[in-house]
């Protein structure tokens, strides 16, 4: 681990990885050796693109270190010379412009490209331009020092965008950034030096950042825009520190989870200039002016900022006047505000109302503080979800919430009493985060290679299952197993022990193929982890699961697997794909939704308990590597049935045929940010009407929606189903609907986001109790909330953020 002490600010950059690291290195017979090399930079470099020919693959390397003299001559690092050309040719090198030329073909997928900084100063002065498929990553054991030269002026020292292929700010996939210090202080303070431009979508990986900054400056940690202004459509960030500046974040995105970020001495710690809806989760606030500015927006949406802290030492940047939020205009009645365990210590007020400048709320706030349309279902579960105009003694209010009784309050708000579990919990009451793990103390020979130890091959041709298998049976509880970057393919189920930690390159992928997973009426998993009623550790970090063909039978993951600790079985940075790349096979030839491409992508078990981070589950609407638009169905998104304790931070799954997100009888459930598409081609017009193509499973408890009559907007499918459970806690759901009347060939017109495309986004089936879900965003739904008419939670009774905008709905 590598403390740095920059301008007074001491960051432990890997703490939140040693932190999960700390958790399985109890399983592992050889402990840790606290390796002084980061394993990675020691390991054999083998990872290679599948699908290449080998006069390609004999050109290409996946892993590039900017010392190597082929970039530009490599890098000086002396932060004097300037070393942008030697890394940007690093980024660049064996793009797709070259391996592609003699087909023409643009192929995003397989021009894969981690590119390595090791410890240093690196003088930058013309910005790194990052393209998809790449991730840039520091030595985490001595993280780099990326320093903008003054000529920079506002131009970012990384600007994440890929302008090749067409590519808009929604569609840039695939890409991040790692352990880095990102530096502007050499940049005159009265210019908005930038750190990083990150205008990207989902699959991006942002994590265990540091950015300096000259104290009242106009500096600026982070932007998001693209072309024309635009922003993309992402899913998470986390693990950041920033020191100085006068904005840490400038939030211009459709939706985001802020995840563990620390602002010290920053003028505005978070300015939103648009986004429709975002968790703003672990914000601690130091000597900032501002802790997050709404009145900058365009389009704040809903804010939800929980387990959060504010605290002012000195009175040259915060005093008494200086607020944690600033709202947005209220009487605009567009937005909704949810502050959840939030520590003040002298930060003034904890909400401002920037009309007049008056306190809405102050203190801290130790339940949950909504501002905003609030519905309940009346049903006797909800005697401890009462809400009040007071703060709560000793968790107990005056006022009882009745049956779809809507509290509408756009400038003041109430109080509502969160019961949380313990089991979704950490010793301090928050719900449980955790680092992105790097295993950064592990030593070269405490990891395993599959290609070089056991013979896997990742072209994307050669059956790999008994490769991968081996290493997995072999590695549990002794060594991490590292997938170079490649396609695997995998024609069996392969079962993941206890004590397993994979690790991939650049999203190394997991391909099912074969007949085993064919078979729609006795689905088999691709990857089974544990088995029912098995403890102990299971990681996953920088994977890709997907099909290589169409499968109806097959599940990509399905985990039984609980750990002895919260987080030891996860997912980071790790996704689902089927269809829209060159490995999709004969899905790339079947353009209807009588596709059946994979029956399900993810299921959480009964006896499992998971940490899912950064995790998106996308069926594809478009060909990443060249070709038309698809309609493909997807049975099913991720079916949730653990009751040990399961976190999604920072989700999304998109146009899935049944539902994106199944909740039956599942407990201690938390949910950060979600996002949620329904499939382009549903809709009146569709050929395919929901549950169509698939035969409702009753054994996967299918929804049938036998409920819709003829309507031809309500057989679409459900962005997320409760069904029965209790202890579900819900943060920002972002579910959107952007076509309807499909026809052959398209998708028909874009809906506005005032009308009604979808007749239901979500749902909650009687018998759940302690359901407490906070700001429900929706663009083109008739019910935000559909449940059988117990309430009205309707887009026309909540409107705001893209289209309804639900502070709150409880069961």
């Amino acid at each position: 681990m590598k403390l740095l002490n920059i301008s007074g600010l001491s960051l432990l950059l890997s703490a939140s990885s040693a932190a999960v690291a700390d958790n399985v290195r109890r399983q592992y017979n050889n402990g840790t050796s606290n390796a002084s090399v980061f394993w990675r930079e020691a390991m054999i470099h083998n990872g290679r693109p599948g699908y290449l020919n080998s006069e390609d693959a004999a050109l290409y390397s996946v892993w590039r270190d900017v010392r190597n003299s082929t970039f530009a001559g490599g890098v000086v690092a002396d932060g004097v010379t300037d070393d942008s050309a030697a890394i940007q040719a690093a980024i660049n090198f064996a793009t797709g412009e070259v391996l592609y030329s003699r087909s023409g073909t643009a192929a995003q997928t397989t021009v894969p490209a981690l590119v390595y900084i090791p410890g240093g100063n690196y003088l930058i002065n013309s910005s790194l331009q990052v393209p998809v498929q790449t991730i840039i990553i520091g030595d985490p054991l001595d993280p780099p020092v990326l320093i903008a030269d003054p000529s920079l002026g506002q131009n970012a020292i990384i600007y994440v965008y890929d302008a090749n292929f067409g590519l808009q700010p929604t569609t840039q996939f695939f890409q991040g950034l790692r352990n880095l210090v990102l530096d502007t202080t050499r940049v005159p303070s009265n210019v908005s030096g930038n750190g990083i431009n990150i205008p990207g979508s989902q699959a991006s990986s942002f994590s265990n950042l540091h950015f300096k900054m000259t104290v009242g400056s106009q500096h600026l940690g982070i932007q998001m825009y693209g072309p024309n202004d635009a922003g993309g459509s992402a899913l998470m960030i986390g693990d950041l520190s920033f020191y100085g500046g006068g904005t840490g974040i400038r939030l211009n995105n459709q939706q985001f989870n802020f995840k563990n970020m620390t602002f010290d001495s920053v003028g505005t710690a978070i300015s939103v200039h648009h986004v429709f809806t975002a968790t703003l989760q672990g914000m601690r606030f130091i000597n900032c002016g501002l802790g997050v500015d709404l009145d900058a927006s365009d389009v704040a949406g809903s804010i939800s900022l929980i387990d959060s802290s504010c605290s002012s030492t000195n009175g040259s940047i915060s005093n008494s006047s200086a607020s944690i939020i600033q709202t947005r205009n209220s009487t605009a009645g567009d937005f909704t505000l949810v502050v959840e365990n939030v520590k003040n210590e002298n930060c003034g007020a904890t909400v401002v109302d920037v009309d007049n400048g008056s306190a809405l709320l102050r203190g801290s706030v130790h339940g949950a503080w909504v501002m905003g349309p609030i519905f309940g279902d009346g049903s006797s579960n909800t005697t401890s979800n009462q809400i009040s105009t007071a703060p709560y003694a000793n968790g107990t209010s005056s006022g009882g919430l009745g049956n779809g009784t809507l509290y509408n309050s756009t400038t003041a708000g109430r109080y509502i009493d969160v019961n949380r579990s313990a089991l979704v919990t950490d010793a301090h009451g928050n719900y449980v985060t955790l680092g992105f793990p790097q295993y950064e103390d592990y030593d070269i020979s405490q990891v395993s290679n599959v290609k070089s130890d056991f013979g896997a091959v990742g072209d994307g041709r050669t059956d790999d299952t008994v490769a991968i298998q081996a290493a997995l049976t072999t590695n549990a509880g002794k060594k991490i197993t590292f997938i170079p970057s490649g396609t695997y393919l995998i024609k069996q189920t392969v079962f993941v022990p206890a004590g397993s930690i994979i690790v991939g390159e650049v999203w190394s992928v997991l391909n099912a193929a074969g007949p085993i997973f064919s078979d729609e009426a006795n689905p088999q998993p691709m990857l089974r982890v544990g088995n029912p009623g098995d403890i102990g550790v299971a990681q996953f970090s920088d994977m890709l699961f997907s099909v290589s063909g169409v499968l109806p039978g097959v599940i990509l993951v399905e985990v039984n697997m609980a750990g002895e600790s919260k987080g030891d079985v996860g997912f980071w940075n790790s996704h689902f794909r089927v269809g829209g790349w060159v490995g999709s096979g004969n899905i790339r030839q079947k353009y209807t939704s009588n596709c059946k491409a994979a029956f399900l992508m993810l299921h959480l078990a009964k006896t499992s308990s998971t940490y899912l981070e950064n995790v998106w589950g996308w069926t594809a609407d478009h060909d990443m590597d060249g070709g038309p638009n698809m309609n493909i169905a997807t049975g099913r998104g991720v079916l949730i049935e653990a009751t040990k304790g399961t976190w999604l931070v920072g989700t999304g799954f998109e146009h899935n045929a049944l539902y994106q997100y199944q909740l039956v009888d599942a407990e201690n459930v938390f949910f950060g940010m979600q996002q949620v598409e329904t499939p382009y081609w549903q809709g009146p017009g569709s050929p395919n009407p929901a549950p169509n193509p698939w035969s409702p499973n009753s054994a996967y408890f299918d929804p049938t929606f036998s409920n819709c009559g003829t309507d031809a907007q309500c057989t679409m499918a459900w962005a997320m189903r409760v069904v029965g459970g209790q202890d579900i806690y819900a943060y920002n759901s972002a579910f959107w609907v952007f076509f309807n009347h499909w026809a052959p060939g398209n998708y028909g017109s874009s809906i506005a986001q005032s009308a009604v495309a979808q007749t239901s986004c979500g749902t909650v089936e009687a018998g759940t109790s302690d359901l407490f879900w906070f700001n429900i965003d929706t663009r083109a739904c008739d019910y935000v909330v559909y449940d059988n008419n117990r309430t009205q939670t309707r887009q026309v009774n909540a409107p705001g953020s893209w289209g309804g905008a639900v502070g709150a709905y409880l069961a």
